[in-house]
């Protein structure tokens, strides 16, 4: 193997891929250490090539004019944001978000293709001037799971599921990070609040096994299944009691999702620890190990009754310590979050919703 290093950057050759490693002083070298780059194939997404506390992502060198893979302490999060007055696609880096929007059709498309996601430039804008939106489509659907975690199913009276138990949102009842979430007080007074982690659909897919699920996975983000108890469990027919998902779990803008999907930090979706606040109190505390149909289980399932496209997302259910059983509800004016290990923090506050 040849090697020539020119303008402080050693290329070499290895068959069709040239290989270009950059010293801290070249100007497209942003992080400390040493930067592999592709100048073929430049998505390199081989987990078992590079150092286990390093992640493989991407920088843009202006001044040569072409994107390429680094070794680096680098979180792909891909999102919808507001700005300016439109609806876009972004990649959200430290401070800031780079427009990719005029690079794909839609979200789903971004999300069937994050690698090339990755590599798009765009204009930038400050995390603080945005408005964060939720990091699906109107076009997609939530597929929830309920009673998915032994120690919520007691908390519950209830008996562990055979199968997994589910029942959907829509995405209006959506809002992003950052955004309030309605207090519906014309037919509520009982909200409660359910951290739970959730996956989002990158591939198309029907019937594929649990061993095949998280492959169609782009990635994974949080969602805050806001219920109004009142609504849920207090319906019957024919004297015997019945829950009402709709009524309780999909008004109007209630359900916290994001703030993004966290594409490429997330190697076990099963070894995550969850936590919920309100108000600053940690109301749950549990890892995602403890679920009782696994991500990967509840994917193939799902993928078995209706076929799952880029988008769609599946949400896991929660662990004990919801308010219901402790004689809590929201209030307008509460804060409320849902910290996942690897994803950062959701947070909202109830406020009135608007007539």
């Amino acid at each position: 193997m040849s090697a020539l290093t020119l303008f402080g950057v050693t290329q070499s050759r290895l068959g069709d891929l040239r290989v270009s490693v950059l010293s801290h002083s070249h100007p497209c070298a942003r992080t400390e250490g040493v930067s592999l780059y592709a100048t073929q194939n430049p998505v390199v997404r081989t987990r078992a090539s590079r150092p286990s506390s390093s992640r493989l992502g991407p920088v843009f060198c202006d001044d040569r004019g072409f994107m390429m893979p680094r070794f680096a302490d680098y979180i792909m999060e891909l999102g919808r944001f507001a700005a300016d007055g439109q609806s876009r696609i972004g990649i959200f880096e430290d401070g800031y978000v780079r427009d990719i929007t005029a690079a794909f059709d839609s979200f789903r498309d971004a999300l069937a293709d994050p690698a090339r996601a990755a590599q798009q430039d765009g204009d930038r804008f400050d995390r603080d001037d945005i408005t964060y939106l939720p990091p699906t489509t109107s076009q997609n659907t939530v597929f929830c799971a309920a009673l998915n975690y032994q120690k919520h199913a007691e908390e519950s009276g209830r008996s562990v599921p055979e199968r997994p138990y589910l029942f959907l949102k829509l995405p209006r009842s959506l809002v992003g990070h950052q955004q309030p979430v309605s207090y519906h007080s014309s037919v509520t007074d009982k909200i409660d609040y359910e951290g739970e982690l959730a996956c989002v659909i990158g591939t198309t897919c029907r019937n594929v096994s649990p061993d095949e699920a998280l492959d169609h996975v782009a990635g994974y983000t949080m969602l805050n299944d806001v219920s109004a108890r009142d609504l849920q469990l207090s319906f019957s027919y024919d004297n015997e009691e019945m829950l009402d998902w709709f009524a309780g779990k999909a008004m109007q803008s209630t359900t916290p999702i994001g703030p993004t999907v966290v594409c490429d930090e997330i190697d076990d979706p099963q070894t995550l620890g969850l936590a919920s606040r309100v108000n600053g109190t940690t109301m749950q505390d549990e890892s995602t190990e403890m679920m009782i149909y696994s991500v990967a289980k509840l994917v193939s399932y799902i993928s078995e009754l209706v076929e799952l496209k880029p988008g769609d997302v599946i949400t896991t259910g929660t662990p004990e310590g919801v308010g219901v059983f402790q004689d809590i509800s929201l209030e307008p004016g509460d804060d409320v979050e849902v910290e996942i290990e690897g994803l950062g923090t959701l947070r909202n506050t109830v406020a009135e919703a608007e007539r």
